[in-house]
């Protein structure tokens, strides 16, 4: 059956609390104005021993209705409207034992009519409960579904991958599975699904879409194999999951969580946990107000490029996201229209060192693109993409497939452990200006020492930079 997470544990308190409230509050409200005596007179002599006990049933009533719904057990994608059919099922059925409060009440205190109300008010403040999650859930959109690969061939990778498609059903997709089968037998599913062997992992995990690798091998057989998987998910970014045991880490942050085959170590290069809901909500706010208020800058640009020759107003290419999914990145066009033809022609002009390409007296940008380029209005489409999840207000710059594909280490796939943003250290600390290793080293910076106080403080510094052109080409 799927785990209760700590969110769920915390969920549950939370309605539990709420719909002994509840009944507390529907029970004052409707009387205390009827009794001369005051609140105080009323609370001494109107809630009595035998309301409270049945209180404290009702609440463990309320508890066990909503786990038999199974409205703790939804999975997270769930739609919105199952949930809330789930949770008035619960509450009507719970409600039912509200009716032993006007059948043992000898003051008359809790009436027949105060059943509907207070069916009323626990379904309002359960669907809203139940509202607020799933909004957090929306929230920590990119999650929607999770690219899994397992390495191991044995039973407990059979186990695994089994427990994983039944717990999170469409939340996750299972790439397939990695090992170098010796001396054991390799059930048929997983044969059919091996897409490689230990010897092919720094591959896969270079040019595939991994958000989790599962390490299902046997701790003393293959301890080895695990600590070089450990190392090389930590180098490439990507978070590993394993039974609880002690390995030795770098950057990975250790956190347990639980599946089907039963607590699981997760090593995680960076922080997930309610700040990036946090940080999802800070973007989406920061991308509406930045469309609204920038608005007619950005018309005004789009008719300057209109008019200044043809082409389209915008600018749309593939770049590399979060864990290597590709999205379309929108920029104001400030080349001609043949500029990535013409790319292979200025290879040889290349100024930049490393994978990226860069020449600061372009001949492909137009007149219009070479002030968008300095001031950075050219990048100001990019808040659709923020607003869309693609990408976030602070993070490392999106590269092009051409930059990417000629990465040479795996280490220098960890910037992809986040969402890439419109600004990052690279871009208040002189841009092109300075060497690639030390972009690299600045997102991996970012990346170790992230922060919703270190993003607030990139944001403030943005604008100044901005402002001064530093490294804009």
């Amino acid at each position: 059956m799927p785990v209760v997470t700590h969110a769920g544990v915390l969920r549950q308190l939370i309605d539990a609390v709420f719909a002994d409230a509840a009944i507390v509050a529907v029970l004052v409200l409707a009387n205390v104005g009827l009794d001369t005596g005051g609140l105080e007179r009323f609370v001494t002599t109107r809630i009595t021993l035998t309301n409270a006990i049945l209180t404290a049933l009702f609440v463990v009533i309320y508890h066990l209705t909503f786990n038999l719904a199974g409205v703790y057990a939804t999975p997270p994608a769930e739609e919105f409207a199952r949930k809330a059919r789930k949770i008035t099922v619960a509450v009507s059925c719970s409600t039912v034992f509200v009716c032993a409060f006007p059948a043992l009440s000898k003051t008359g205190a809790f009436g027949w009519t105060l059943v509907p109300c207070c069916w009323a008010l626990v379904m309002t403040g359960a669907l809203s409960i139940a509202g607020i999650s799933h909004i957090m859930g929306v929230l920590r959109r990119g999650r929607l579904q999770r690219e899994v690969l397992i390495v191991g061939s044995g039973p407990l990778a059979l186990r695994a991958s089994e427990s994983l498609l039944r717990d999170h059903g469409s939340d996750v997709r299972l790439l397939g599975f990695v090992d170098s089968p010796v001396g054991h037998h390799v059930p048929e599913y997983i044969r059919r699904n091996l897409i490689g062997g230990m010897e092919d992992l720094n591959r896969l995990l270079m040019t595939r879409v991994v958000d989790t690798v599962i390490i299902a091998l046997p701790m003393k057989s293959c301890y080895d194999e695990i600590q070089r998987t450990i190392a090389a998910c930590e180098a490439a970014g990507v978070t590993s999951e394993f039974l609880p045991q002690v390995f030795r880490v770098s950057v990975a942050r250790p956190r347990v969580s639980m599946t089907g085959v039963g607590p699981n170590l997760s090593l995680s290069v960076v922080d997930d946990d309610y700040r990036l809901d946090i940080k999802r909500a800070l973007d989406i706010v920061g991308a509406i107000s930045g469309l609204v208020v920038l608005a007619p800058l950005m018309i005004a640009i789009a008719f300057a490029l209109r008019i200044s020759g043809p082409g389209p107003v915008l600018f749309i290419q593939q770049r590399f996201g979060l864990n290597k999914r590709r999205f379309p990145m929108l920029k104001f066009r400030t080349m001609e229209l043949d500029a990535e033809v013409r790319q292979l022609e200025l290879e040889t002009q290349n100024e930049a060192h490393g994978p990226v390409f860069k020449i600061r007296n372009d001949p492909r940008i137009t007149s219009v693109g070479r002030f968008l380029r300095k001031t950075s209005l050219d990048e100001l489409p990019q808040l659709i993409n923020v607003l869309r999840g693609e990408m976030s207000l602070v993070g490392p710059r999106p590269l092009p497939l051409r930059d990417v594909s000629r990465f040479d280490a795996p280490y220098l796939m960890r910037r992809f452990s986040v969402k890439p943003g419109l600004t990052c250290l690279w871009q208040i600390s002189g841009r092109c200006n300075t060497t690639f290793d030390e972009w690299i080293r600045q997102d991996l910076a970012y990346i170790d020492n992230w922060s919703l106080v270190l993003d607030l403080i990139i944001l403030a510094r943005t604008l100044p930079a901005v402002l001064r052109g530093t490294g804009a080409v």
